[in-house]
């Protein structure tokens, strides 16, 4: 068995909800603090049977996870983490949208290329997701959700492995010793 390197990525600041300043009397954090570490599964960006659409749009797109705060998309060149920000509060405006932020963790197109990087899905979880959106005939359900997104040999002997958490995203680096 190889070197494993663990390394949470710091995004739980952005992919988390804000705490409340002042912490109810019901004491509810221990049961906050546990949905907050529960998984989020990795979807893969399935074809409708009948339609031939994919879920997200983008064709590049092989999986996503979804967190409290937004999306984070799985490509061939990595990682694109989609997250809403904050309405920002102008005096006398009355339409304050709030704003998508999409950042990218990952490789350049040519290096992805080069290695033919790929991302796979691991682990195969119970649980399914349902898409009911649009017309019933349109809906996508009994969508299979996975533990793991790995992307194989990004470096020569080291695979990148991506797991889910509500507030946050943590990649390892797995070496092969090789």
């Amino acid at each position: 068995m190889g070197l494993v390197i663990h390394i949470t990525l710091s995004l739980s600041l952005l992919l988390s909800s804000p705490e409340p300043a002042v912490q109810p009397a019901s004491k509810a954090k221990p049961i906050s603090q546990s949905l907050r570490m529960a998984p989020s599964f990795f979807v893969p960006n399935a074809r409708h049977q009948k339609t031939g659409k994919p879920m997200v749009s983008d064709d590049t797109v092989l999986a996503f996870v979804q967190t409290f705060q937004g999306r984070v998309m799985f490509t061939p060149s990595g990682a694109y983490i989609g997250m809403t920000s904050a309405p920002q509060k102008v005096p006398g405006d009355k339409n304050d949208p709030a704003q998508t932020v999409v950042l990218k963790a990952g490789f350049s197109a040519a290096q992805a290329q080069k290695r033919n990087l790929v991302p796979r899905l691991e682990k195969p979880t119970a649980g399914k997701v349902n898409y009911l959106i649009g017309a019933r005939d349109e809906w996508q359900t009994q969508i299979p959700t996975y533990e793991k997104l790995v992307y194989d040999q990004v470096w020569p002997g080291i695979d990148l492995e991506y797991l889910g958490y509500m507030d946050h995203l943590e990649f390892r680096l797995q070496s092969s010793g090789q």
